[in-house]
């Protein structure tokens, strides 16, 4: 096809492609679910536990990390999401509760595509051992993943991977059949987070890289056809020749 002499932003090939675009649904102050932001549109479940927003020593200056936090990255991944803060300042607030009814919420959501096994993912190392009863007892989760503390062996009867920082390295009695220990070095137990003082985004892209192969095997994907993208981004670029819509093929921050 002629190449156009001139580029004219204005030309109907050049209007913005629609992105992925759903709406973070606020169950209540401690509960948010995410359906995928992904053109499918649909994923597995996950269920995040974040940790509360006092508990972090919040990044002050500098430019802003292009990492986005975890309940954005995991549904641009493709999974529909469930995350839980825990409230330990409100003395009626059950983890329990929240996590049953988070996970209710997750189940019910009509982007779900996986019905019958779902993952968890801790970055709240404070309440692992909260976490791990619950989950264990639920034929429904088949994986966990958790950064920054290690459960009791004999509590993890199903495939888990543990994150850990350097102060949290465990001895070398600790050993479990079920689980695969990374040892990162970074002083911080929230060192994925990007909105703390002590995120490392080298050990935090490494990390998250591990957990989505990990989440990816015992859940069964989300699996994206890279080959089919990358047939469509170049057509756009070489062919089509229209920024807009290559653009509308890349995101910010690969991971």
């Amino acid at each position: 096809m002629p190449f156009a002499n001139h580029y004219d932003p204005n030309a109907p090939s050049e209007q913005p492609v629609p992105l992925p675009s759903a709406p973070l649904l606020v169950l209540s102050e401690t509960e948010v679910l995410q359906a995928p932001l992904t053109r499918r549109g649909t994923g597995p479940g996950i269920v995040l536990v974040l940790p509360p927003y006092g508990a972090l020593d919040i990044r002050k200056g500098g430019a802003k990390p292009l990492d986005p936090e975890p309940v954005q990255k995991w549904a641009e991944e493709g999974f529909a999401v469930a995350a839980i803060t825990p409230n330990a300042s409100d003395s009626g607030w059950s983890f329990e509760q929240s996590f049953k009814r988070s996970t209710e919420a997750l189940m019910g959501l009509k982007e779900l595509d996986t019905h019958d096994k779902y993952a968890v993912v801790v970055y709240d190392p404070e309440v692992v051992d909260f976490v791990v009863p619950l989950v264990v007892i639920d034929h429904r989760f088949v994986t966990l993943v958790i950064y920054g503390a290690t459960p009791p062996t004999d509590s993890l009867s199903i495939p888990s991977l543990i994150h850990l920082h350097t102060g949290k390295k465990p001895d070398e009695s600790y050993s479990s059949a079920n689980s695969l220990i990374h040892v990162y070095a970074t002083a911080s137990p929230h060192f994925v987070l990007p909105q703390v003082a002590g995120y490392d985004p080298g050990s935090s892209a490494l990390a998250h890289s591990r957990s989505l192969v990990f989440l990816r095997k015992w859940l069964g994907g989300p699996v994206f056809d890279l080959e089919a993208i990358w047939e469509e981004h170049t057509y756009f670029e070489f062919e089509d020749r229209s920024v807009a819509k290559t653009m509308g093929t890349m995101v910010v921050c690969a991971s």
